[in-house]
This record gives C-alpha cells, sequence and structure tokens, in this order.
C-alpha cells in the first residue's frame, strides 16, 4: 500500500482514538489460530478449533486440504470433505464434493460442488470452478463471516468468490472444524477471530451522565464540541463526518495514569459519523488529549478505519479564548476545527 493510501484510510473514519487503558487490547484486536500439527490427516472424522470469544466482529476460516480416494464414477464421489461452524443451538455446514455428471458418456463432465446447509437443512447448493478434481492435489476452502453474511472462496491454485450467503440471526459459533468422509490430509487449517471494537472502547457512560459530568464542570477544556470548518487536501484525506464531541478529565483513580502525570482528557463520540457510521456508537472513546509544557497545546491520540491505534504526529490546540478547538493531523495536510457548545447552566 502506498504512502498516500495509507495516509486515506486513516481519516476517512475521522478521528477515532484510543483510551490508554484499552490501547493493548486494541492492538490484538484480532487473533489467528494454527491447528497443529500441520500435515495432519483425518479418516471418517473432523478437527476442532475452539472459537473463546462472544464478542466477535468478524471470523475468518483458511483450510487447505487434500480428499484421498476420490474416483471417477457415476454420480458423486463417495469421499468428500468441508468446514463446520457450530453456535449454540445453530450450526452452518459447507461442504465441498467432487463428481461426474454422465461417467462413460462423451458429455460427462467433471464437477465441483459447494452445499451450505444450517441445522440440517440446505441453504443453498452449486458448482463451482477453479478446483483440481482429480483427487491427487490440495484445495482450499475460504470462509469468512460479519454479522450475518458468510462469504466463501475457494480453489485449486487460487481462492476465486464461491458463494454469499445470508444467515439471519446466526451467533458467534463456539468452535470451528474441518471433517471428512474418507481421508483427508489438512496441512493448513487457522482460524482468525476479531472482536467487536465498539465493546473495547465503551466509554461506561451515558449520554445523560456525560452531559450532568459537563454542565457541572468548571474545566474550560470539558464540554460539548461540535464540527465548525476543516482545511484539508483531499488527496491525502476526507472527512468522515461532522462531528460532536464530548471532552471530560480522566478519572485520576482508574489505574491509566501513573503518579505525577499530568491530567489527560477523553474524546467522546456523541454523533455526526457518516463514513463507518454503522461502528461508531455513541459514548465510544475516541481519543485522549495529553497537555504538552505548552499552555492550551494537546498531544492527540486516535484509531484509523481499521481499528488500529495512532499515537504520533497528532495534536490538537485550544485558541480563541477556549472557543476553537484545532486537531492538528499534519501528515494528511488536515486540521479540523470544532467550537464549543455554549452550556445550558
Amino acid at each position: 500500500m502506498s504512502v498516500s493510501s495509507r495516509l486515506l484510510s486513516l481519516l476517512i473514519l475521522g478521528f477515532g482514538a484510543i483510551h490508554p487503558a484499552m490501547s493493548a487490547g486494541l492492538e490484538d484486536n484480532c487473533h489467528r489460530k494454527h491447528y497443529e500439527p500441520h500435515g495432519a490427516d483425518v479418516s471418517d472424522g473432523e478437527i476442532v478449533i475452539p472459537v473463546a470469544d462472544d464478542d466477535l466482529l468478524s471470523l475468518d476460516v483458511e483450510v487447505r486440504a487434500l480428499m484421498h480416494g476420490v474416483k471417477q464414477k457415476r454420480g458423486m464421489a463417495d469421499s468428500w470433505w468441508g468446514v463446520t461452524m457450530r453456535a449454540p443451538g445453530d450450526t452452518v455446514k459447507v461442504s465441498l464434493r467432487f463428481g461426474n455428471t454422465d461417467f462413460g458418456d462423451i458429455l460427462d463432465r467433471r464437477i465441483a460442488e459447494l452445499t451450505v446447509e444450517r441445522n440440517g437443512c440446505v441453504v443453498s447448493t452449486r458448482e463451482v470452478d477453479g478446483f483440481v478434481t482429480d483427487g491427487k492435489a490440495f484445495n482450499s476452502l475460504a470462509l469468512s463471516l460479519a454479522g450475518d453474511m458468510l462469504e466463501i472462496n475457494g480453489g485449486g491454485h487460487r481462492n476465486n468468490p464461491l458463494a454469499e450467503i445470508r444467515l439471519p440471526e446466526y451467533s458467534a459459533p463456539a468452535e470451528v472444524s474441518v471433517w471428512s468422509v474418507g481421508r483427508l490430509t489438512v496441512p493448513v487449517f487457522t482460524v482468525e477471530t476479531c472482536r467487536n471494537p465498539a465493546t473495547m472502547l465503551d466509554s461506561g457512560m451515558s449520554i445523560e451522565s456525560l452531559r450532568a459530568r459537563i454542565d457541572a464542570s468548571h474545566d474550560p477544556l470539558e464540554g460539548f464540541w461540535t464540527y465548525f470548518d476543516r482545511n484539508n487536501d483531499p488527496k491525502y484525506a476526507r472527512m468522515g463526518g461532522r462531528y460532536t464531541l464530548g471532552i471530560v478529565k480522566r478519572e485520576p483513580d482508574n489505574g491509566a495514569e501513573a503518579p505525577g502525570d499530568p491530567a489527560c482528557y477523553d474524546i467522546i463520540y456523541v454523533s455526526g459519523a457518516q463514513t463507518y457510521g454503522d461502528r461508531w456508537k455513541p459514548m465510544m472513546v475516541k481519543g485522549v488529549l495529553r497537555p504538552t509544557i505548552f499552555e492550551g497545546h494537546y498531544d492527540m491520540e486516535w484509531i484509523d478505519a481499521t481499528f488500529s491505534p495512532i499515537t504520533e504526529d497528532i495534536n490538537a490546540v485550544v485558541e480563541s479564548d477556549g472557543a476553537l478547538l484545532t486537531l492538528n493531523f499534519p501528515m494528511l495536510r488536515t486540521t479540523m476545527r470544532f467550537s464549543k457548545v455554549v452550556s445550558r447552566h
């Protein structure tokens, strides 16, 4: 990815931010598990990887396998394999099976058939291309689950799009397995899970408690701040919305700061997200302001569109007698200004 493409991706969400207590968690937001040992054989059984994360944003499964004993015959082969995702009371099974349309006939075709079942009922079955069907080579299946949408890719030499299946009200799976009817060699079986950042960045505040905190404050930085204007180069960044933010001083007893550190401020998202607005929920922590030796100047942290923490080369300045808050993104050639909302009291 080019530098300009990377920078564009950072601001497309606006400027999310990291709570220091959550920083390490965001860096470890996704976990990948590999089945060991590689090259394991399974015969008329399954190998299982548990998924120990109820707060799931997405799940990706990659399998590379060789199905032995796949012989040409009339109809479908007696040996086949697939992947199963098991949730409490809800099971999704994806099967890959090879066969012949008219064995012995001049019009016979060798085919690969992909079937998706949910709780024993067939949701989809179709012929798919791109697989090596002679039973002497490895093939791949890749499943990607995000929300209630399951995407399936696969093939012999590359992953081709195979199917998109909607699974209404499907809950997070507790385990994923590769199974076989017959003997299957599995050199690669990985499961990657990503947690929901909305939960990880939850401030624990409600709009009512945030408003009460701000109304009672005498700190000039604490308050609601709403989008005022911007100055940016669209080649490097584009706005993710016209935000309203809440800024509150961090409580000193939460263990996030070392003794003697200056007080820091949390940036709380309130409203206004347009790009990726479905991911940003009110009361998520979007940023941190850290005082510097210069009055009214703050170092800032935020997260990018992929919820990766960004902690360097951005800052904020309070000016115009505390009426304007300017967020500076020098590498993005962008500044955004927010005006303070006058308190009702």
